[in-house]
């Protein structure tokens, strides 16, 4: 017997717990009203797909969180390539195993059914808490990098740089990946930026839904990281009037497939 109200509230938790963690986890830029609406028509799709007359309700239980969460997460993050979308869906998918293993075993020491959700709902964002912390002491440090640009010839330019796993900017027409700079720390080279090399990339952030950059291929990228350096000839750079760090740690957004 399931009461379709704790179930849609039970599947509105997990789902919001999930969707958080894979929003810090891969840096997105998402609004939280975002978030918070796409669990709830998660929640209510799986809700519906519950009570249809067909098939058993495990079958129901794997197909709306497959086919459900497929959607909901396309529509959240809205990915620019289908290899950034199959990471989020990986993410998405560990998460939720994350959090049922961890679950199942709070429902074997207490009892099932003992747990109000309320109960349910405080411990997940305590355990949210928790994976939060625990990732940012063990991987602040590796965030960042040194990056050093040649732009034309000589003319080089140091940042430091963020690896951003949520960066999913695609040069639309070579399907490179692009790195976001600002402008501010490269005015001085700018002039040497060629205009046969210049491209522009469709982007969507925070206060923007749908927006361009400028973009170049320059000569060469040196990442500096962990005492190795990776080279990158021809890399394509987009140029942002807006300040990435507020904190001003970091002048450039890595695109992580760089790295790998």
């Amino acid at each position: 017997q399931i009461y379709i109200d704790t179930y849609f509230l039970f599947n509105f938790w997990m789902n919001l717990w999930v969707l958080f963690l894979c929003h810090f986890l891969l840096h997105s830029k998402v609004k939280t009203v975002r978030i918070v609406a796409a669990s709830i028509w998660a929640s209510l799709g799986e809700t519906i797909l519950l009570c249809f007359p067909m098939g058993n309700g495990g079958f129901k239980l794997i197909l709306g969180f497959g086919t459900v969460t497929a959607f909901v997460v396309a529509w959240l993050f809205r990915p620019g390539s289908w290899k950034y979308y199959y990471k989020l869906l990986i993410y998405c998918y560990l998460s939720a195993l994350l959090l049922g293993s961890v679950l199942l075993i709070v429902e074997t020491v207490f009892g099932t059914g003992k747990i109000p959700l309320a109960i349910w709902g405080i411990f997940m964002f305590l355990l949210f808490v928790l994976i939060k912390r625990v990732y940012l002491k063990i991987n602040t440090k590796s965030d960042f990098c040194e990056v050093i640009l040649t732009l034309a010839e000589e003319e080089r330019c140091v940042l430091t740089a963020l690896i951003d796993s949520g960066n999913g900017l695609i040069e639309p027409i070579s399907k490179n990946p692009v790195c976001l700079v600002e402008e501010r720390v490269i005015i001085q080279q700018k002039k040497y930026l060629q205009k046969e090399k210049f491209r522009v990339v469709p982007f969507h952030s925070l206060g923007n839904e749908r927006g361009i950059l400028e973009a170049y291929f320059i000569e060469k990228m040196e990442i500096k990281k962990e005492g190795e350096t990776i080279l990158i000839r021809n890399p394509i750079i987009a140029i942002t009037k807006e300040v990435i760090s507020k904190s001003e740690g970091y002048q450039m957004i890595l695109h992580p497939e760089l790295i790998r």
